[in-house]
């Protein structure tokens, strides 16, 4: 039989709401060059060994 749980999140999304709203009036980059961020990053954060 299912059960409903009452969870309290209103803190957590306001947070959420207000980071996605620093995002969007962040602007763009001009010069974004996608490719080298992806490489940069995949650099960093990658678990394979070399």
């Amino acid at each position: 039989m299912a059960k409903n749980t009452s969870i309290l999140l209103s803190d957590y999304f306001d947070k959420l709401i207000n980071e996605l709203k620093k995002g969007e009036n962040s602007g763009f980059i001009k010069d974004f060059d996608r490719t080298s961020f992806l490489k940069k990053i995949h650099k960093k954060y990658s678990t394979r060994p070399k």
